[in-house]
């Protein structure tokens, strides 16, 4: 048996397993894009195929998790000062979204029966954008608060694949 992977890795294959079930669940494909990620680029959501949205639609998506069930209207999230000012640029072809996956304990992540073959996660996406914000003081971190009500599931995916259309 291979040396299991650090908690953070394992964090991030999750966070970008959900991401993928929620565009498989909504008709798009979510891939990591090729080569190094030096634009703050997890994955890469499109619009495929025949029947697809018009102008085949692409976001870029950033995917952080969070342990922090805080109570109220936002979650805060500190994100690192390049992802936030990768995220923000206005001058893309392809705009970018922050989804902050707010994960319960590992051990709860997927819970598979034989009597109910059911496999359940245990997170919940939101979703954010940062485009066009200011540019902020140097620090190493930007304090965010990201929406409870922008949802990323298979409603959120689709208004944020909607928006972006260009046909």
């Amino acid at each position: 048996m291979g040396s299991p992977m650090q908690h953070n890795d394992r964090k991030e294959e999750f966070s970008c397993a959900y991401v993928r079930a929620v565009a498989a669940a909504a008709g798009f494909a979510a891939d990591r894009p090729p080569g190094l990620d030096r634009d703050s680029v997890d994955l890469n959501v499109r619009s495929i195929g025949p029947g697809g949205l018009p102008g085949s639609p692409q976001i870029d998506i950033q995917v952080k998790s969070s342990s922090d069930i805080a109570a109220g209207d936002h979650i805060p999230f500190d994100l690192p000062r390049k992802n936030f000012d990768d995220i923000r640029l206005e001058e893309v072809m392809v705009p970018g979204f922050l989804i902050v996956i707010v994960l319960r304990p590992m051990d709860e992540w997927v819970d598979v029966t034989e009597l109910e073959a059911l496999t359940k996660f245990g997170a919940i996406g939101y979703w954010m954008s940062l485009r066009g914000q200011s540019a902020r003081p140097n620090t190493a971190t930007i304090r965010l608060h990201v929406p409870r009500r922008q949802i990323f599931d298979v409603t959120g995916l689709d208004a944020l694949m909607r928006m972006n259309t260009r046909g």
